[in-house]
C-alpha cells in the first residue's frame, strides 16, 4: 500500500501533491480510451461515449485542449452520436 509521508508539522510532501495532480488526468484519459477501445472491439455501440469523453477530457492535457485539434475531433464524434 502507497505510504504518504508527512511532514514534521503535518503537511504532506509537496512532491507527492505534484505527482498526484499530475497521475488523476492521465488515468482518466487512460481509463476513457481502455473502455472506448473495449466497446469498439466487442461491437457493442455505447451511445454518448464520445460525449462523455468530451465533457471529462476537456482540457485534460495539451493534446485535448479546448481549441486543438484532438479534442475538436471528439467534439464532432460527439456531434454524430
Amino acid at each position: 500500500m502507497l505510504s504518504i509521508n508527512r511532514k514534521p508539522d503535518g503537511e504532506v510532501c509537496s512532491a507527492w501533491v505534484g505527482l498526484l495532480t499530475t497521475m488523476a488526468p492521465t488515468i482518466l484519459q487512460g481509463y476513457w480510451a481502455l473502455l472506448d477501445t473495449e466497446s469498439r472491439r466487442s461491437g457493442v455501440q455505447v451511445p454518448g461515449r464520445a460525449a462523455s469523453g468530451a465533457l471529462f477530457l476537456r482540457d485534460s492535457c495539451h493534446a485535448r485542449r479546448e481549441d486543438g485539434a484532438a479534442f475538436l475531433v471528439l467534439q464532432e464524434t460527439a456531434g454524430n452520436e
